[in-house]
């Protein structure tokens, strides 16, 4: 609850492996929290970060939000989309199908920076580098190496893939 405060996405770093953020309904937050939801599929992963930029956003994590859900016409779709994204990827993990968990991580954060792209006014935390970096990962699983990226409020790229493919992952990005 306390790193939930500092950024909410700090309390997903709490624990390792899978978590899941309980969004709670209190305006003071005081009921969004972090928990735990691992299984042996985690010992089967990896996760790869693409270092685009390590500069300071132009608009910053909070910011961002706080004009996509003012202002985006998609946010609230989103939000729907993401507790029926939740359930799949808990039978997902559930049913340890490394496939499944990466598809759908790929679709939701699509669909979360799609908002930014609605909002007023329209922003994005993707960079060109960004850009190129999914279109690997795309080519990657082209070959036969499943891989699927995601974002979250800046233009970095995290690559989740099975741990016997992690090398190859890495030098490809």
């Amino acid at each position: 609850k306390l790193a939930r405060f500092g950024s909410g996405s700090a309390s997903r770093s709490v624990f390792g492996d899978f978590v899941i953020w309980e969004k709670g309904e209190l305006a003071d937050g005081s009921d969004s929290f972090a928990v735990p939801f691992t299984n042996k599929l985690c010992d089967k992963m990896s996760l790869v970060v693409a270092v685009v930029s390590d500069k300071e956003k132009k608009v910053s994590s909070r910011d961002g939000m706080r004009l996509t859900v003012e202002t985006s016409p998609f946010f609230g779709k989103w939000v729907s989309a993401a507790e029926t994204d939740l359930e799949e990827m808990k039978q997902a993990i559930l049913d340890e199908d490394f496939i499944k968990v990466g598809e759908i991580t790929e679709r939701n954060g699509m669909k979360m920076h799609a908002t930014t792209l609605g909002a007023e006014p329209p922003f994005t935390y993707f960079q060109p580098k960004s850009l190129e970096i999914m279109d690997a990962v795309r080519e990657l699983r082209e070959n036969g190496i499943p891989a699927y990226f995601t974002m979250d409020a800046g233009p970095n790229v995290k690559v989740i893939c099975e741990r016997e493919n992690e090398n190859i992952v890495a030098d490809k990005l």
